[in-house]
């Protein structure tokens, strides 16, 4: 998926020296943010994600080959709906079903990392933002 450059794009790019050979697909986020994916290397990008969550996402029904449609997708039309650690947790409903990913987009734009979340994961985190917290105690 490519969204046609424009000024905006161009001066990211410029900015962050990117590499359009290595850009799998970019797009704006609602709020007008641009972000990109790359293929990148075992730390970050699309390598990363395959390596760390191929299984996770396969499991949940995206296969490695739609992972990168997958997740601009979700940065796109995803709603913000809490965290996980870091990383951010979208809902969007895609290909007919309700779905939830953690994903980590740097301030630059570059999507990181990124990693489905379950039901039950989803239950957890609920849980722990929904907790009290306790006073301190000097």
């Amino acid at each position: 998926m490519r969204v046609d450059p424009d000024q905006d794009w161009i001066e990211l790019v410029e900015r962050e020296r990117i590499n359009l050979a290595d850009v799998v697909a970019w797009t704006r986020m609602a709020d007008g943010s641009l972000v990109w994916l790359e293929r990148g290397n075992q730390d970050a990008g699309l390598r990363h994600i395959i390596s760390r969550h191929e299984r996770d996402f396969a499991e949940f029904g995206i296969p490695a080959g739609e992972l990168s449609e997958f997740l601009i997708e979700m940065v796109r039309n995803g709603e913000p709906v809490m965290m996980q650690g870091t990383r951010q947790v979208y809902r969007v409903f895609y290909r007919g079903q309700d779905w939830h990913v953690a994903v980590t987009v740097g301030d630059n734009g570059f999507i990181v990392g990124a990693n489905p979340v379950g039901q039950r994961k989803l239950r957890q985190l609920l849980r722990k933002q929904n907790a009290p917290t306790r006073p301190t105690t000097s």
